[in-house]
């Protein structure tokens, strides 16, 4: 036994919702004229256009469209997954904030969700020796990087390289940094 063709099943659906709020621009867009809009709109029409096995329209593809949609997809799982990765790196709020602009509590559910527990107060300063260390580290950093020290987003590059390397909290190594650059030593 056949069935009704779907697609006028959701073409009428979508019309019919599109008219009750009001939005006939959306319904002539679809290829309706006014005459067709007030047919549909008498029940018994309506259901036999929904019901016919007959497909009476078709669907166009842009193409554009839906590419730049699938883009935007992989930037956003990517600012997830780089927003994942500062966390687990120990980046701050503040951090966060400044290259995603998320908020307080965008940031508080995010490390919620991958089980960081927050920490209360500020994390601990470096030893001398583990400033000596981050200093030498950053020079051979900065010689082998072919990018602008001062720049915003070379700063959290290598301050989460050496966060990693060094097993220190990303928010600890970047505030050094940033430091440096601010005081002109980088």
């Amino acid at each position: 036994m056949s069935r009704p063709h779907p697609l006028n099943q959701a073409v009428i659906a979508q019309v019919l919702d599109d008219l009750r709020h009001g939005q006939l621009r959306k319904a002539r867009a679809m290829g309706f004229e006014d005459e067709d809009l007030g047919a549909i709109l008498q029940a018994n029409n309506a259901s036999f256009l929904s019901s016919t096995f007959v497909s009476w329209c078709s669907v166009i593809v842009n193409r554009a469209v839906m590419r730049a949609l699938l883009k935007q997809t992989e930037k956003n799982a990517r600012e997830i997954e780089e927003t994942e990765h500062l966390l687990r790196l120990g980046a701050s709020t503040k951090i966060v904030a400044h290259y995603h602009g998320l908020t307080n509590q965008e940031i508080a559910l995010r490390r919620s969700l991958i089980g960081i527990t927050a920490r209360k107060g500020r994390p601990a300063n470096l030893t001398d020796e583990e400033h000596d260390t981050l200093w030498r580290r950053y020079m051979e950093l900065r010689k082998n990087s072919k990018t602008d020290p001062g720049d915003e987003q070379t700063i959290l590059t290598h301050a989460k390289e050496l966060a990693e390397s060094m097993e220190q909290p990303l928010a600890i190594v970047w505030r050094i940094l940033r430091d440096w650059r601010s005081e002109g030593l980088i």
